[in-house]
């Protein structure tokens, strides 16, 4: 996954050179497969552990890992929406019909946005990471995607049937002739995205084309969303199609960056269109994403690991990584995971992070030692 050098150093600000940080995330948690020089920037081609993903992929979680390993703070993109009166779900309605292949689903809607070329930093930021430029608000999603790892669509609001979307499985015999030009057959395992009459985009993988944005386009609608990684797998599998959005949805993205990502894109989109944002957002959201609940006691963990850290090292390590903590009683700990973290399912895993944080290289190696009362049979052969 591409990821560009100077991005990463405007949020994070490290002194590191491009190839001193590929030699350092490659030693201390991904691979750096490449680096390339490209107009005035670098491009680093991170694999990214596939547990990783949900929260590596866009530009702020890999600065956020940066910043956690080399104790830095990390400078967010401040939000504030300045929104019109008139409400966008006066003007739209969202239904999920199927529940299980979408946990939530956002859109916000824009009025009398100016579809034009995006400004030169947007185009910059797009073609080193692989992009090809198309307009400013189509730019401005796939910048937001790379920003925040959440894939984002586009729709033109004019071109929806009933002013309604609806989150369903394809109908027998239904097709769409997506914006790569070409038309997909859609059996009923495909998750769809559809108005009022007929599917405008496949959910999770791909926009269709008649309710795409065009140089006509006054109003849009901002979808982002949330879809099973398992049905974003097999529409991908059955239709041949992969695209940046659907890798991401394979892996299991967080319900809850949806939300942060709507209201970046909407910013991003009314600050280069001149469009105005209606007031909130249509969020059906029915069974929400609560944060994990961790125990950490420091002498299990020390041992665990085979060193002796202090209490002190383990608080510093979970605060480097954004976890929030409570002290029950002395070297015990009850830590909130953050709901993008959803790798982290058991104590061991916590564990893990707090000796990545500090560096594995800080752990002595030590022979293992033989098992103890363990009686094994001697067979012998003559």
């Amino acid at each position: 996954m591409k990821f560009s050098y100077n991005w990463l150093k405007e949020l994070v600000g490290f002194k590191d050179s491009p190839r001193d940080l590929a030699e350092f995330l490659t030693l201390r948690v991904f691979e750096v497969e490449s680096l390339e020089k490209k107009k005035g920037d670098w491009v680093l081609d991170i694999k990214l552990l596939p547990n990783r993903v949900p929260d590596a992929s866009g530009h702020i979680g890999m600065a956020r890992e940066i910043a956690a390993l080399k104790d830095l703070g990390v400078e967010i993109p401040h939000l504030k929406l300045m929104e019109s009166k008139k409400l966008a779900s006066e003007m739209l309605s969202v239904k999920i019909e199927a529940k299980d292949d979408s946990p939530r689903y956002i859109a916000r809607v824009i009025h009398g946005v100016k579809i034009n070329t995006s400004p030169k930093w947007l185009k910059a930021r797009l073609e080193v990471c692989g992009i090809e430029p198309i307009n400013n608000v189509v730019d401005a999603a796939n910048f937001t995607m790379l920003e925040t790892g959440q894939p984002l669509h586009v729709f033109d609001y004019g071109k929806i049937a009933g002013k309604k979307i609806v989150v369903r499985r394809a109908h027998r015999g239904e097709r769409l002739l997506a914006l790569d030009d070409k038309t997909y057959e859609l059996s009923q395992e495909i998750l769809v995205i559809a108005d009022a009459e007929k599917p405008i985009a496949i959910a999770g993988i791909k926009g269709g084309k008649e309710s795409g944005v065009s140089a006509h386009t006054k109003t849009i609608v901002l979808e982002s969303a949330n879809f099973s990684p398992a049905r974003v797998r097999k529409g991908s599998r059955e239709l041949g199609l992969k695209t940046d959005a659907s890798y991401r949805f394979e892996h299991g993205l967080d319900p809850n960056l949806a939300e942060k990502a709507s209201e970046r894109l909407a910013l991003l989109i009314a600050k280069i269109s001149g469009g105005k944002i209606m007031g909130g957002k249509i969020d059906v959201y029915p069974e929400k994403t609560p944060s994990a609940h961790l125990p950490l006691r420091v002498d299990y963990a020390n041992r665990l690991i085979g060193v002796n850290f202090a209490p002190l090292m383990y608080e510093v390590a979970l605060k480097r990584l954004g976890f929030a903590y409570e002290k029950h009683r002395a070297g015990e700990y009850h830590v909130e995971v953050p709901t993008i973290r959803a790798d982290l399912k058991i104590e061991e895993d916590l564990v893990e992070e707090v000796v990545r944080i500090w560096g594995y290289e800080k752990v002595p190696s030590t022979k293992p030692l033989p098992p103890r009362n363990i009686n094994v049979p001697i067979t012998l052969r003559c």
